[in-house]
């Protein structure tokens, strides 16, 4: 729902000028997928949270939850993963990862 949001705000603000070929991330005040700032954080997934180029959601010995058992890896997190680092021009090892997932 709030990318609908952000699609109308990008709208609004090209029909008050704003040039049509500025990058979304630019109008929405997102960080860019190839800015050094961001670029640490899927460095940090990857160390963190990724175990066979499965995501998982948190990392109970970091944050414990109070839960009995193992926490698995979350589908949804793996995609976000595999596709930040498309966007960050990481290529290789977003397919690496993606085809991992399949298997």
């Amino acid at each position: 729902m709030s990318w609908v949001a952000i699609d109308r705000a990008i709208r609004i603000a090209r029909h008050r000028g704003l040039p049509a070929d500025l990058p979304r991330w630019h109008v929405t005040r997102f960080i860019a997928p190839t800015d050094p700032r961001w670029l640490s954080t899927p460095d940090a997934i990857g160390r963190e949270l990724v175990t066979d180029s499965l995501v998982h959601r948190y990392d109970p010995a970091a944050s414990p939850d109070g839960l009995d058992g193992d926490e698995g890896t979350f589908s949804m997190c793996s995609f976000w993963y595999v596709e930040c680092l498309a966007r960050a021009g990481r290529l290789e090892q977003a397919q690496l990862a993606f085809e991992k997932m399949l298997t």
